[in-house]
């Protein structure tokens, strides 16, 4: 065998095995291109499908809207759609104890979030959900006035909440200021705002 490759004259091959060698470059060069632009090519087909079944899926939730049109704009209208409305949560509170002379009454209203899965039992997969915590601390003249407030606020009060947990205690100290204020109530709302899932479909059909 070594005798057989001694006894070619590679110089009269040179430019033979320069052609061939370029030939080999380009056949790798090609199949590479070829195989990347198969690779892009999928992707773009599987993007193309993704957004083909957003834009159908927007078309089907935008039909079943269109049927019940009063009902949806009825729920944005009263807060149970769309951005929270903390700060008519907050001026409704305030009116609401003015009317039934609270004698004195604190809050504190956290970030709105979205619900997650396992993190609250609203949580849906096709709902998206904001979750809003406000916690009331108010001194009673009695036990009837958390029941008048938190019914006012249901009746009142853009948007859903419940109450996650309430509680009554005397005070073992007595104020001056206020007049039959030993009795305090502390009560834990969850504000619910369904997302307006219509302000997503215009961009999943563009």
């Amino acid at each position: 065998m070594r005798e057989l490759f001694s006894e070619i004259h590679w110089r009269g091959h040179i430019i033979t095995l320069s052609q061939l060698g370029i030939c080999l470059i380009l056949l790798i060069s090609a199949t590479y291109y070829y195989f990347d632009a198969q690779s892009t090519l999928s992707g773009a087909r599987a993007l193309n499908d993704s957004q083909r079944f957003a834009n159908d899926e927007a078309e089907s939730f935008e039909k079943l809207l269109e049927e019940n049109i009063d009902e949806y704009r009825e729920l944005a209208r009263t807060g149970s759609i769309g951005e929270p409305r903390r700060l008519q949560w907050l001026e409704t509170l305030r009116k609401v104890s003015d009317r039934y002379h609270i004698p004195a009454i604190d809050f504190t209203l956290d970030g709105s979030k979205v619900v997650e899965q396992g993190a609250d039992p609203y949580w849906h997969p096709e709902v998206g959900l904001m979750a809003t915590d406000m916690k009331i601390i108010m001194q009673l003249s009695h036990e009837g006035d958390l029941y008048n407030l938190l019914t006012a606020l249901h009746d009142e009060a853009p948007g859903l909440f419940s109450v996650e947990e309430c509680r009554l205690r005397w005070l073992t100290t007595y104020s001056d200021e206020f007049e039959l204020s030993r009795l305090q109530g502390e009560c834990n709302l969850r504000w619910y705002t369904l997302m307006d899932v219509t302000e997503s479909w215009g961009e999943s059909s563009q």
